[in-house]
């Protein structure tokens, strides 16, 4: 365990976590599991999107995305993650892009998250195969040391083959 103690880094100025070496190596083999967006069909999609447009306003549909705030308390179902490259120096290195839709109105939702908690919490149900997931999106009642709002997921139901409750 004396080499845990030491091999601790800071991960991410948005909270006041710290993960050690050993456990940032374990998330990185399981992160390479989630779809990485370029090879998933994610340019077709946007240029698709685009071309069936049938409004000004739906020109720039593709880069909608529901702002995070408003998805705070919300119930939500969790279909699918895609990964991306973070330069956020301190970071975990991805940040992932959710997509849903919310639970009362059937919306549906896009949005992206690089907090440590809900990246981990999204990878870790995405290797038991428990999406889709049913969720609320939670924010800390205090702000970090920092001045940062941390957030987790609160999972309350799976679709997933292995992830049923």
């Amino acid at each position: 365990m004396a080499g845990k103690a030491t091999a601790v880094a800071k991960a991410d100025e948005h909270t006041d976590m710290v993960i050690s070496t050993e456990t940032r190596t374990m998330f990185a083999s399981m992160v390479t599991a989630i779809p990485d967006v370029d090879t998933d069909g994610a340019s077709e999609r946007i240029v698709l999107q685009i071309l069936q447009a049938e409004t000004w306003d739906d020109v720039d549909a593709p880069w909608d995305r529901e702002p995070k705030n408003e998805l705070i308390d919300k119930e939500m179902r969790i279909d699918s993650i895609m990964r991306r490259q973070s330069s956020y120096a301190g970071g975990l290195g991805v940040f992932l892009i959710v997509r849903g839709h919310l639970i009362d109105d059937e919306r549906d939702i896009v949005f992206t998250t690089s907090s440590i908690s809900v990246v981990a919490q999204l990878v870790k149900l995405f290797m038991l195969n428990a999406l889709p997931v049913y969720a609320k999106l939670l924010k800390s009642e205090r702000p970090s040391a920092n001045g940062y709002w941390p957030q987790h997921l609160e999972v309350f139901g799976s679709a997933g083959e292995t992830g049923r409750k």
